[in-house]
């Protein structure tokens, strides 16, 4: 919920929001956006059943979630940028993930 708020307060800003800051916010939204596909795999839930793996995919699951709230942060709080290189880095998957899939519809 507040990813899609926040792709839909970028979208209707983003007309006045300084090109520099375009790039940024779209590459911000679109980690949000993997960090949620990533915390939200099928297979954690059912790794979570399994006893002995459970440990393993409430960690991995948590992890996303800190990552997302931690670019949150990034976002709205002015934050290190790095951390994105950071997180981008240690998860290097759906690099091609449009910045805009969870645009509202109309």
């Amino acid at each position: 919920e507040r990813l899609a708020r926040f792709v839909r307060i970028y979208d209707e800003n983003r007309k006045s929001i300084p090109e520099e800051k375009l790039a940024f916010r779209q590459r911000s939204i679109q980690l949000m956006s993997r960090e949620q596909l990533l915390s939200q795999s099928s297979d954690w839930g059912f790794l979570m059943l399994n006893e002995p793996s459970r440990p393993y995919a409430e960690t991995r699951t948590h992890e996303h979630f800190e990552n997302f709230d931690r670019i949150w942060e990034v976002v709205t709080r002015n934050g290190d940028p790095a951390v994105l290189d950071e997180i981008e880095q240690r998860n290097p998957v759906f690099s091609d993930l449009p910045w805009n899939i969870y645009e509202p519809y109309e």
